[in-house]
């Protein structure tokens, strides 16, 4: 049986530590887009709820502002509409 030559031992060795460090970067480089990704999505659903808690505010404020001070004819059109709401949507 022929021996194998040194210096394909020393590429075979160089070549799985190459390997090796080229991975290990490529998968610290994929963790941190992961975790950038999930901060990202964690963001936007906190502004979304508060989207919706500064715009609920603001349909209760009008309804009550309109109900205390707006003609008797809105006054009715309002609860109405306010009544007519789809169940899911929470009412204050």
């Amino acid at each position: 049986m022929p021996s194998a030559n040194p210096s394909s031992w020393i590429t075979l060795i160089a070549g799985v530590g190459i390997g090796s460090i080229v991975a290990a970067l490529v998968g610290r480089w994929s963790a941190q887009a992961v975790t950038i990704s999930n901060h990202r999505q964690n963001w936007i659903n906190a502004l979304r709820d508060d989207l919706v808690t500064y715009l609920r505010e603001i349909d209760t404020m009008h309804y009550r502002m309109n109900k205390l001070w707006g003609k008797a004819e809105n006054r009715a059109r309002l609860t109405t509409w306010k009544s007519s709401r789809t169940p899911g949507v929470q009412r204050c």
